[in-house]
């Protein structure tokens, strides 16, 4: 499998895990996540990782991009 995938593949995995324990009801809601970061831009604080960036061209963009990923 290529780094790349397997990178977002893993990220996707740890910012849905609260919503699989039933933690949460979605990922958004769980405050020490980088779902918030990755899929709604909520954060200056968490730099995107480059391989993130590989997914549109513009931030809000990926932002989308992620977001389908996780099927929410």
């Amino acid at each position: 499998m290529d780094a790349d995938n397997y990178l977002l593949i893993c990220q996707r995995y740890i910012d849905l895990n609260p919503v699989r324990a039933q933690m949460v009801s979605h990922a958004a809601d769980y405050p020490w996540s980088s779902y918030g970061c990755n899929a709604l831009g909520d954060s200056s604080w968490v730099p995107p990782h480059p391989v993130f960036l590989l997914l549109a061209r513009e931030a809000k963009q990926c932002c989308a991009a992620y977001l389908g990923l996780c099927d929410l």
